[in-house]
């Protein structure tokens, strides 16, 4: 799945990342992640979103390597955050990560005493 991003009304589709964007990318998720919930103050607010430019930049910048990353600084403002937060978002669940507390359930265990499923039997006589 592609998601697309508009900078400066061009848009560019940024492919999943592979393990090479990830490492790339790897630096700016860590420290994004490390101040989450910094948008209270001006300083956190910046420092986040430029994070999330680097990330995508990782991806942009393979579409067209002539993007600078100070480009994307003069290309997005303050009121573009929640479209910048949700493109890092599908960006990297494109890529195959999840957003803490949406990893699969476990399957449960059966209840003590109760047969497996393979052995449950209808009871309709």
């Amino acid at each position: 799945m592609t998601v697309i991003v508009d900078v400066g009304g061009r848009e560019f589709g940024i492919a999943p990342y592979k393990l090479g964007a990830m490492k790339r990318a790897a630096p700016a998720i860590d420290a994004m992640n490390a101040i989450a919930g910094a948008f209270s103050t001006m300083a956190g607010m910046t420092a986040a979103l430029g994070y999330a430019l680097d990330v995508l930049f990782v991806g942009l910048h393979a579409v067209d390597p002539a993007l600078t990353r100070d480009s994307l600084d003069d290309a997005f403002g303050i009121d573009d955050a929640p479209r910048i937060m949700s493109a890092v978002q599908e960006v990297l669940a494109a890529s195959g990560l999840q957003p803490k507390g949406e990893a699969p359930a476990p399957p449960a265990a059966p209840a003590e005493g109760a047969l497996p499923s393979s052995l449950e039997t209808s009871s309709a006589t």
